[in-house]
């Protein structure tokens, strides 16, 4: 709860080590230092610095043309916060807080009215890149049906709840790394980072294979199958 002009205390914290994420409209997300909570203390005062971001806007089309309005649009950061909005009823975004020079990977999600969720990926699915140079980047997204994967990697350099995880084993998930190519070989797509031994993503439709990299071990591979509007639970043993 807000305390005075950009102060604040967050209360009835569960015992544990935390991040706090700070965002606010026109700034970059920021993710302060890990924090120790132990039930009957006060945690030490922490400072966060915001920095203004940039701002990335378009419009957002199927593969027919037509435009997609009133969906969330996500923009999940590659080693740096995402940010998020929705779409008007033309398909126009407009959001802020990205980051210069970072890569963003868009998709999309929408509630079909019955409790199931209706997801799009970008088409070609790549990220988007922020060029240093600009305040504000025009890209338009062109997207396909697409369903969500949820990966689970088990290795006992990664398993660990958020609250009890090691230094090493926080590094070892942010280092992870996970590489998906479409049967086709139309997409090769890297990312980093899994979290407590788990990593969730939306893709196009559609045959996939996933290799996974933890440091220190051997790389491990899985096949799946995407179909829109569902989601796939992939496992994967890393010994």
């Amino acid at each position: 709860r807000p305390t005075g002009p950009g102060r604040f205390r967050i209360e009835n914290v569960p015992d544990g080590t935390w991040l706090l994420r700070a965002q606010a409209e026109g700034y970059e997300p920021e993710v302060g230092k890990e924090l120790r909570v132990e039930a009957g203390k006060s945690a030490e005062s922490i400072d966060i610095r915001l920095t203004p971001g940039l701002r990335i806007r378009g419009r957002v089309r199927d593969e027919t043309g037509a435009p997609v309005g009133g969906v969330h649009v996500f923009l999940n950061g590659q080693g740096v916060p995402g940010v998020a909005g929705t779409t008007a009823p033309d398909g126009q975004y407009d959001l802020h807080g990205i980051r210069a020079g970072a890569r963003y990977t868009a998709w999309l999600a929408r509630d079909d009215g019955r409790g199931a969720m209706l997801w799009w990926a970008s088409r070609p699915f790549e990220d988007v890149h922020v060029p240093r140079d600009v305040k504000t980047l025009e890209h338009d997204l062109n997207v396909v049906p697409a369903g969500a994967l949820n990966l689970s990697v088990r290795s006992e350099l990664l398993l660990s709840l958020a609250s009890e995880a090691t230094k090493e084993q926080r590094d070892a998930g942010a280092a992870t790394r996970l590489t998906l190519e479409e049967a086709s070989g139309a997409t090769s797509w890297t990312t980093l980072g899994v979290w407590q031994g788990r990593r969730s993503l939306v893709l196009p439709a559609g045959r996939w294979t996933v290799r996974v990299e933890v440091p220190g071990a051997p790389a491990r591979e899985a096949a799946f199958t995407i179909v829109a509007g569902s989601t796939e639970q992939v496992t994967i043993d890393v010994p």
